[in-house]
């Protein structure tokens, strides 16, 4: 019998189970079909737009949208089928149960929410889902306990370790997600928790991060078909970290580890050799085997754990880093070293590097050269990566011994396009620029004979966004008359 024969009844039940992204192909097959899918399309249609780029909502009086991460579970585990509609997932906004405002109708609706959370029906449809799961059952963990915990997604751990069952439970059921922004929760913890509260509990909570490394592991198996986290190509920066002391970079390293990943930004993170010696990272050997853009901003990595960060990202061909210690935490940054690292590792391939720094110690050492990036089409840097300090003088002035840009950028030459350079309009920077173009009038046009564009960007800011002491204004107009003394340099920032 032809599917075509078959009564709106059958033909109704097969267009259902191919919701979420497979159905409006089918339904638009033919007239017969989408006869069939008449009744299904306007909640089909409805799904689609509440949860294919889903955030929880802020509005304590939107009675239709999403507040909690348990609620989306309860949702989930009344109609299965919204976990697959979710392509887009940005969980940036993470509220914890609890009120969503402290009047009127937001309170209301938060004690409804909640209210039907621990309600025995949304309970037991809780723990039917969590007892459902197979990666639950394949670490051997106990449905009861992590239903339990799925429902107070409080701060239980908030002087000891957090960790977030809701959210680790929540990837396992995500198949379609694309795109992923975390919230500021997760953290190293939900990775590789450290011994902390033993007994039981423990157990339990090391669960999330075994939960975590089988959905890794499964989501690169090439035999294994339609599994959670198999699709998810961007990994988007989490809202609302902690500045002043980062975020271990272990927190993502799962989602780097995923051979899906082609895109990922994160912020203020922390990547230290000290840190390595963590078990998390021993979970995860190979980071970033198919990404090929990289943006990490407000960012500590130290030449060590760079060599382990770069040296499987074969395909890495867009690399942005803004590097910034954290209260005294990477006050030291080899640049040198760290420049050297990433060229032996991605240099034969990279074709965008944004260098750029904030604020560090004066005993950073500075970038001697670009080697061995033999394919680079654009480049952005800051004078202050070519800074020298005086030897045992801390608080010296600075001694700008930055070699000529031609000098530094062999292996580039014939390939570069585009060269931007960002200057803070003080003494020390224009005399750093002044070194870093010396002979580039004459030598541009042999050198670099594929050079299309060079700009400056002079700022009267500092490296905390401090608007520089008097006199900024006389080495900004220094900057753009050196400029176009040369000739063919656009000049931007201030005037």
């Amino acid at each position: 019998m032809a599917i075509l024969d078959l009564p709106d009844e059958l033909l109704g039940a097969i267009l259902d189970l191919s919701r979420p992204y497979a159905f409006e192909s089918l339904a638009l097959t033919c007239k017969r079909l989408y006869s069939a899918a008449g009744d299904l399309l306007p909640y089909h249609n409805k799904l689609r737009w509440q949860y294919r780029s889903f955030s929880f909502t802020e509005d304590p009086s939107d009675v239709t949208g999403i507040h909690y991460m348990p609620q989306l579970l309860l949702e989930i585990a009344k109609e299965p089928v919204i976990a697959s509609y979710i392509v887009h997932a940005d969980l940036g906004i993470r509220h914890l149960l609890g009120p969503i405002s402290r009047h009127g109708r937001g309170d209301q609706r938060s004690k409804d929410i909640i209210q039907q959370i621990y309600s025995e029906d949304g309970q037991r449809k809780l723990r039917r889902i969590v007892n459902r799961s197979s990666y639950l059952q394949a670490i051997r963990q106990d449905p009861v306990e992590w239903a339990a915990q799925i429902s107070a997604d409080k701060d239980e751990y908030k002087d000891k370790v957090e960790v977030d069952f809701p959210l680790a439970f929540l990837l396992t059921l995500l198949v379609n997600v694309e795109s992923l922004v975390l919230p500021s929760r997760w953290g190293p913890s939900c990775v590789e928790p450290a011994e902390a509260l033993g007994g039981d509990l423990d157990k339990v909570q090391r669960g999330v991060a075994d939960l975590i490394q089988l959905l890794v592991a499964r989501a690169n198996n090439s035999n294994l078909k339609e599994q959670p986290l198999q699709k998810l190509r961007v990994l988007y920066r989490t809202p609302d970290v902690d500045t002043q002391y980062g975020i271990g970079m272990l927190s993502i390293a799962p989602f780097l580890a995923l051979d899906s990943l082609r895109e990922v930004y994160h912020e203020s993170g922390v990547h230290e050799s000290f840190d390595m010696s963590r078990g998390g990272w021993d979970r995860y050997p190979i980071l970033g085997r198919n990404i090929e853009v990289m943006q990490l901003d407000d960012y500590v990595v130290d030449n060590k754990a760079s060599q382990t960060l770069f040296k499987n990202m074969t395909k890495l061909r867009d690399f942005r880093f803004q590097y910034q210690m954290k209260d005294d935490i990477g006050d030291l940054w080899e640049a040198e070293g760290f420049v050297a690292d990433l060229s032996a590792a991605v240099g034969g391939h990279l074709e965008t590097l944004v260098l750029t720094q904030g604020w560090m110690y004066a005993n950073s050492t500075p970038v001697k050269g670009f080697y061995g990036f033999n394919v680079l089409r654009n480049l952005e840097v800051d004078t202050q990566l070519f800074y020298e300090w005086v030897p045992d003088e801390p608080d010296s002035e600075k001694a700008s011994a930055a070699s000529r840009l031609m000098d530094m950028l062999p292996d580039s030459m014939p390939t570069l396009r585009t060269l931007r350079v960002n200057t803070p309009a003080t003494e020390d920077d224009f005399t750093c620029l002044q070194a870093l173009f010396q002979g580039f009038a004459t030598g541009r046009d042999k050198q670099f004979p594929n050079l299309e564009q060079v700009s400056v960007i002079v700022d009267k800011r500092g490296p905390f966004g401090d608007i520089l002491r008097d006199g900024w204004q006389q080495y900004a107009q220094l900057a753009k008359k050196f400029c176009e003394g040369i000739g063919g340099i656009t000049i931007g920032g201030v005037a």
